[in-house]
């Protein structure tokens, strides 16, 4: 491929990655129905393991007040295929041109006394990474542009880690969606049937027959 066709391949990368995203899909909100005293066990147990599953590391798990964050995970690059912690094209190239990492939140409110429903909302934060530009002395340069070999341009001695910094750039809404119906899906499994009330006939129980009458001798 010629010089020109290298350099067109390249500003049509950068021109898809710099796409306006498109516009999220409603909140990850569900109205979880609770039939019995065990099912907010179960579907706190879903919402853990669910993250975990995902790859992310719990941070915080306040059952009180039900609320559980992870850890920040860096999203996946192009190359890393076997991961699926992007839903769009848009972000897919996010995370390829620049560091990105997310984080989950999911908040999962204890019902009300004598209600039988809670609303599972989930939530997953994006941070994009800001480091000091690096110089280029060198082709080879451009392997290590992530790391701290390389002096920075504005001058000051070697870069050190702390020179980073991870900055909000918004919601996910379309993961926090696929999170949710993850979480909704473990819990379909693990959620109790409703309890079966003492009035109500069991449907194991077969009726007895009617028993036959006693023969009389003449």
């Amino acid at each position: 491929m010629s010089a020109k066709g290298v350099t067109g391949a390249l500003m049509a990368v950068v021109l898809c990655g710099c796409q306006r995203p498109l516009a999220g899909p409603s909140p990850a909100v569900s109205t979880v129905e609770l039939p019995s005293a065990e099912s907010y066990d179960a579907l706190w147990v879903a919402v853990r393991e669910s993250l975990r599953d995902e790859g992310f590391r719990l941070a915080l798990v306040d059952r009180f007040n039900g609320r559980v964050t992870t850890e920040p995970v860096v999203s996946q690059h192009f190359f890393e295929f076997w991961r699926r912690d992007v839903a769009t094209p848009a972000d897919w190239w996010q995370a390829t041109l620049n560091p990105i990492r997310r984080r989950v939140e999911v908040l999962l409110p204890p019902p009300a006394d004598g209600a039988h429903a809670t609303e599972l909302q989930v939530a997953v934060r994006k941070e994009r990474l800001s480091s000091p530009e690096r110089q280029f002395n060198e082709s080879g340069a451009f392997f290590q542009f992530f790391g701290y070999a390389l002096p920075p341009v504005a001058g000051g001695g070697e870069l050190q880690p702390e020179a980073d910094r991870w900055i909000p750039v918004g919601e996910d809404a379309a993961m926090a969606q696929v999170y949710l119906a993850a979480i909704l899906k473990r819990a379909a499994g693990a959620l109790p049937p409703p309890a079966v009330g003492e009035d109500q006939p069991t449907t194991d129980t077969e009726p007895a027959e009617p028993a036959e009458p006693a023969e009389i001798d003449p």
